[in-house]
């Protein structure tokens, strides 16, 4: 009698767990495909992503080379440094044109400008050492007409652009910091694909004329970006788009990114780019610890993801916020050099040819080919999808998933 109760227990239990793992599979049926379809990495990956750099504040050469001091102390085991990414920003406001003209015409001044020669220098350094890999971010941090446009009538603007020394794209309203569409008036509105056309044309160019070579690698400002946009960069001959795992079209009545649905996973391809996505962050000036980026690395390594820490050059400009960003980031590949003796450090580069390969049935070194290690880093990933889910929780297979 006790055991044919213990059976129907164990029976309604088994029941009630099958029940809701098929509501969860159905739910969730399309990033289950994901999970599995993403390239599944033997080793922890840690790539720092820096967005940015380029015109505008005279300090960003003594940061760089302070950042690229400290990076060539470290190698892992193959002897690779760390890199950091610039996402480079091409040009800036020429205000003394700009009032020239009555404040009436856009004029713009270049990274191949004589006054960022040091700058120049700086980044060439880091690319030569191993430690810097440059990424196009944009020609400008927003876009030109809707600064002019916006600079009528909004003090803010007006006091950014023609009373302003550094010219820190940073401090410009965030919605204007949106290159790819016009944030001039909210919601924003798409630009039309000529002038998208001309600016990508402009900016490859001058890419081009700066660095020896055209860009294969676009951060787009914001992640804010339309499907034009896309289309026209890849068309010209990008490869890799970074994005936050999303895409945003435009700013909403709040002046917020606006998603549009549409969800990435790391090697992806569509469309002729391969998508990537950054999904932990290191802003050491608004409180990101070392300790808990080091937790951010351990989550995605066991789920066989590369780390890809997103940063900008705020923390770094700064004097102070420089030593004490400086000194966190030190830390942070201190602690990896302790608890992750294994990591591998490359760029972006290297990382979209090992995804590439993968996606090509070429076997690499680093990506996982044992069964048994893709079911464990699989139930790693299927526990990251489900861990804020509802359904998951109340349910109890939340608890099921860490027994497992």
């Amino acid at each position: 009698m006790a055991s044919t109760i213990v059976l129907s227990i164990v029976f309604t239990i088994s029941l009630w767990f099958i029940f809701w793992l098929l509501i969860l599979y159905f739910q969730h049926t399309e990033n289950i495909k994901k999970c599995l379809l993403e390239p599944m990495f033997k080793f922890p990956i840690v790539i720092f992503e820096s967005d940015d750099w380029g015109t505008g504040s005279f300090n960003q050469q003594t940061a760089l080379t302070r950042i690229n001091t400290l990076l060539a102390q470290y190698t892992d085991s193959t002897g690779s440094h760390p890199v950091m990414t610039l996402g480079v920003i091409l040009a800036e406001p020429d205000v003394a044109k700009i009032k020239a003209s009555n404040q009436q015409i856009y004029y713009k001044r270049t990274l191949a400008d004589s006054r960022y020669a040091k700058l120049r220098e700086a980044i060439q350094q880091g690319i030569d050492q191993g430690t810097f890999a440059v990424h196009l971010h944009g020609m400008e941090h927003f876009w030109p007409a809707s600064l002019m446009q916006s600079a009528q009538n909004n003090p803010q603007v007006q006091q950014w652009l023609f009373n302003n020394d550094s010219l820190q794209t940073e401090d410009l309203p965030s919605e204007l910091q949106s290159r790819w569409v016009d944030s001039s008036q909210i919601p924003s509105r798409e630009h039309s694909p000529e002038d998208i056309q001309r600016a990508i044309d402009e900016e490859l160019s001058l890419y081009a004329e700066i660095f020896g070579q055209t860009p294969k690698i676009v951060v787009p400002p914001t992640f804010v970006w339309t499907d034009e946009v896309e289309k026209a960069y890849a068309a010209r001959g990008i490869e890799v788009w970074i994005t936050p795992g999303r895409q945003c079209t435009g700013r909403d009545k709040q002046r917020l990114p606006k998603p549009n649905g549409r969800l990435f996973w790391n090697g992806q391809e569509q469309g002729g780019l391969l998508f990537l996505v950054r999904n932990n962050y290191f802003e050491p000036s608004i409180g990101h610890t070392a300790e808990t980026a080091l937790q951010g690395i351990l989550a995605k390594t066991q789920c066989g993801r590369p780390a890809l820490l997103e940063t900008h050059r705020f923390n770094f400009i700064d004097e102070t916020e420089n030593n004490s960003s400086l000194q966190e980031l030190d830390k942070l590949l201190q602690l990896m050099h302790t608890h992750l003796p294994n990591v591998r450090f490359m760029s972006v580069t290297q990382l979209a040819k090992i995804m590439k390969d993968h996606n090509r049935g070429i076997t690499t070194e680093v990506i996982v080919d044992s069964k048994r290690q893709r079911t464990r880093i699989l139930f790693a990933r299927i526990k990251s999808l489900l861990q804020f889910n509802r359904i998951a929780k109340y349910s109890g297979i939340n608890f099921l998933l860490k027994a497992v």
